[in-house]
């Protein structure tokens, strides 16, 4: 599914699977055939044949997607970015946040894994840094979107959060609940993201019975596909 076509052009390819078909990184690397046609009947324009894909290790590390290493070995990162055409990078989530970076002057994407950690250790941030760092991306240009992650209605936690995210974890009768995209939306306006380039796709994992949730699935949940690929 994407929440996004009215928000990003049509020459960026964007794309959330639901739990159709688990896409953890174990069972899709390559894609099986199931795989493959449930991407292609949900954005027909995908390259299959270059997809990067990272292993998630809720870290701050970003890495870049390009022909010349698509094919490689899979390597540890939370964050891919690419300014290469048909190159798609992807990310695999059951709760965590994706966040989806298009900088339109310089035609660069990026897509972030967003847990806790690696809020904490600033992902996002790291990551628009090293697209500057290459592209010159301007931040005041780059148009944001908050993919299918778990919301601040669900994401109980334990009172140590107040130390980690003491503005966005609020204290209820049942708990501490922490509201894990607020923490990275902070993040993207610190860096001065204009608030009118930031989406949100307000759709909690836990509460649609349509996604895969770690919290709600435990170790049985599977995993959601998100997607960006430059088109020629």
């Amino acid at each position: 599914m994407s929440a996004f076509s009215n928000f990003f052009p049509t020459n960026v390819v964007t794309f959330t699977s639901d739990r159709t078909v688990n896409f953890a990184i174990e069972k899709s690397v390559p894609f099986s055939e199931e795989q493959k046609r449930y991407l292609k009947s949900q954005a027909p324009s995908l390259n299959l044949d270059h997809v990067f894909n990272i292993r998630q290790v809720h870290g701050n590390k970003v890495v870049v997607a390009s022909l010349e290493n698509v094919r490689h070995r899979i390597e540890q990162a939370d964050a891919v970015i690419t300014n290469t055409p048909d190159v798609v990078i992807s990310v695999r989530t059951a709760d965590c946040v994706p966040i989806f970076l298009y900088d339109s002057e310089h035609h660069a994407v990026g897509l972030v894994h967003a847990g806790w950690q690696g809020t904490q250790k600033t992902i996002v941030v790291q990551t628009i840094r090293m697209m500057n760092s290459l592209w010159a991306t301007q931040t005041t240009e780059l148009k944001a979107a908050f993919g299918p992650a778990i919301r601040k209605c669900c994401y109980q936690v334990g009172e140590e959060f107040r130390r980690y995210f003491p503005r966005e974890t609020e204290k209820r009768p049942t708990g501490f609940y922490l509201d894990l995209v607020k923490a990275n939306h902070s993040q993207l306006l610190s860096l001065r993201v204009k608030k009118e380039n930031i989406f949100d796709s307000q759709t909690c994992t836990h509460c649609s019975p349509h996604l895969f949730s770690y919290r709600r699935e435990k170790d049985q949940a599977g995993r959601l596909i998100s997607v960006m690929m430059l088109k020629n």
